[in-house]
């Protein structure tokens, strides 16, 4: 049974963060990418020096790695709720080819703007968010750019 939906796109439904059922925008999508990013950076480094014995950080490490795992696939499905797809669809990443396109397709499809079969449209992104996606952008675009000098 799936949770009532909201009547109207203003009401917008709170969603944990590894659920598989709801929607994700595409500007969420991306800011949920870069915090996970950098978080990951931030717990390997901290177990880099926190666990010096091999065995306990290869414990951790595969332990953040699945992490990650679940939540990448979590982002990808709700990403393919969003635009009315199923989430089954995310098997496509494992052709190596069908995956870069699927990434891109991410990032440049709308999602929809009414309630769908999957419920109804995620939350927008927040000022906050939008500071962040937006400097993390220029940090990337400034690196391309000074890779070629």
């Amino acid at each position: 049974p799936r949770p009532s939906m909201p009547r109207y796109c203003g009401d917008y439904p709170d969603t944990p963060h590894l659920s598989f059922d709801v929607t994700l925008r595409r500007l969420m999508m991306i800011y949920y990418s870069i915090m996970r990013e950098f978080l990951l950076s931030l717990l390997g480094l901290a177990i880099i020096y926190a666990f010096p014995n091999a065995i306990a950080f290869t414990t951790l490490l595969i332990v953040f790695v699945v992490f990650s795992i679940l939540f990448s696939l979590s982002l990808c499905v709700r990403r393919l709720h969003d635009m009315s797809c199923s989430g089954w669809y995310v098997l496509l990443m494992i052709i190596p080819v069908a995956n870069f396109i699927l990434g891109f397709v991410f990032f440049l499809v709308p999602g929809t703007q009414r309630n769908n079969q999957f419920g109804a449209p995620a939350k927008p992104v927040n000022l906050l968010m939008l500071i962040v996606i937006i400097i993390v952008g220029i940090i990337s675009i400034g690196e391309f750019i000074s890779s070629f000098n």
